[in-house]
């Protein structure tokens, strides 16, 4: 039944305090998973998450989107993200380099991070398994037809309505710019489980 299944599958398979996520093609460098593990403990928060760089694009700086980066400066709060909002224009800051291009711009100093919000996180994410099954992990598998993507980020859209998730910086997470092999995409998941939410919503 695709990927949300494949997930489900694999979480409930899991007695572990942290789940990683982390797609075939994406290459963490060193000390990404100490990073991960450090914020999502420091931060207490559902999921952390290292959002992609496309090292193809690294020279196509984009200012227009680095405004769309904001930083936590208070634990990560539960927030409702939904399309149409400015909330969920915060994802342009994952596209291409930007977060490259905005991380050098902080200057950092050696092993600091920062913790940003996010609409949601593609590639890399670090849930706490808990907080995950207890927003309903994947168990929307069976309501979404197989050929499906967008199931990490129905995820995702749960825990931070009940438990708050992040964005970490600097990003360790690389993709490899390679063909997908998802390559039947007729349904986006969260659609569907957000449509499902509206319609049990009353009149």
């Amino acid at each position: 039944r695709g990927l949300a299944e494949h997930r489900a599958y694999l979480l409930a398979a899991s007695t572990a305090r942290y789940v990683l996520c982390l797609d075939d093609d994406v290459w963490l460098e060193p000390g990404t998973l100490r990073r991960l593990v450090t914020a999502l403990a420091e931060l207490g928060c559902g999921f952390v998450g290292n959002a992609v760089h496309g090292l193809s694009y690294v020279d196509d700086v984009r200012p227009e989107t680095h405004g769309h980066y904001e930083q936590w400066e208070t634990t990560p709060a539960p927030e409702r993200v939904r399309p149409g909002t400015p909330e969920w224009e915060r994802a342009q800051i994952h596209s291409a380099a930007n977060l490259l291009h905005v991380t050098e711009k902080l200057e950092l100093p050696p092993d600091a991070w920062r913790a940003y919000k996010v609409s949601w996180v593609g590639g890399c994410v670090l849930y706490d398994r808990a907080k995950l099954v207890d927003s309903g992990g994947f168990d929307f598998w069976r309501r979404v037809q197989e050929k499906h993507q967008g199931e990490d980020v129905a995820a995702q859209l749960a825990v931070l309505a009940r438990h708050g998730g992040a964005g970490v910086l600097p990003s360790g997470a690389y993709h490899l710019e390679s063909p997908t092999t998802v390559t039947e995409r007729d349904v986006e998941a969260w659609e569907v489980v957000l449509a499902d939410e509206d319609a049990a919503q009353p009149a």
